[in-house]
């Protein structure tokens, strides 16, 4: 895999490409109906949270080359 795509559906979420947890006020912001890209060794250590009381739906594709 080179790098993968998520779809973001439902509600927001943050996201941390490190060692860092995220939280409700640190990390990455993603919006519902907005995508995020990762790279294989970003989507290796990803970690998600909800942004608000909704959990997110996502949608993710891998990409190969």
């Amino acid at each position: 895999t080179k790098f993968v795509r998520i779809g973001v559906e439902t509600a927001s979420l943050r996201y941390t490409v490190n060692t860092t947890t995220p939280t409700t006020a640190l990390g990455f912001n993603a919006v519902a109906g907005s995508f995020i890209i990762l790279s294989r060794e970003e989507a290796d250590v990803v970690k998600f949270i909800r942004a608000t009381g909704t959990s997110a739906e996502l949608q993710v594709s891998q990409y190969k080359g």
